[in-house]
């Protein structure tokens, strides 16, 4: 093994190997898995630096100092995102099923009434999928679609669907 690059080890590093690939961009090869964990290790925290979570029933908006949103350990709860391609702007809410409907309400306040197109993603916890339980996704997509501003233009982000599979 010559070196890894982002994790793999080279076993040829010259003309007719891998490392050609890298040759522009040194910084992607190690010499040790150590190496690899140390890179990986500021890259990870450089993007933290520059992301929002939404904790469970919370929202979080995108911004120039922090344009990575999203959520995480859905397990029932559900995700929800906002997209508006245009600005560059989204908002994620992330809530249990009782709290669904009023964290959804919230974030439709935050889109206010200008005209844009808003692209959406509800994601269901893991515990939903594995249940095939979608019980509130058309009522979720009914109260979006009835408390919007008729100014705004709602697309299902991933293949004209509201929601995606996560398996």
């Amino acid at each position: 093994i010559e070196s890894l690059i982002l994790g793999v080890p080279v076993l040829n590093g010259g003309v007719d190997g891998l490392g050609i690939l890298f040759k522009d961009n040194p910084e992607f090869i190690c010499n040790s898995i150590d190496e690899y964990c140390d890179k990986m290790n500021i890259v990870r925290n450089t993007l933290l630096k520059k992301t929002s979570l939404a904790k469970m029933d919370e929202i979080v908006a995108s911004s120039k100092e922090k344009p990575i949103i999203g959520t995480l350990a859905l397990d029932t709860c559900y995700g929800i995102l906002f997209y508006d391609r245009e600005h560059k702007e989204g908002i994620c809410g992330h809530a249990v099923p009782s709290y669904l409907v009023n964290l959804l309400d919230k974030m439709i306040k935050l889109l206010g009434t200008e005209k844009r197109t808003i692209e959406y993603l509800i994601v269901p916890g893991f515990r939903n999928e594995e249940r095939k339980d979608f019980r509130g996704l058309e009522e979720l997509e009914n109260v979006l679609f009835n408390r919007t501003s008729q100014n705004i233009q709602l697309v299902p982000l991933i293949n004209n669907r509201c929601s995606i599979n996560l398996h």
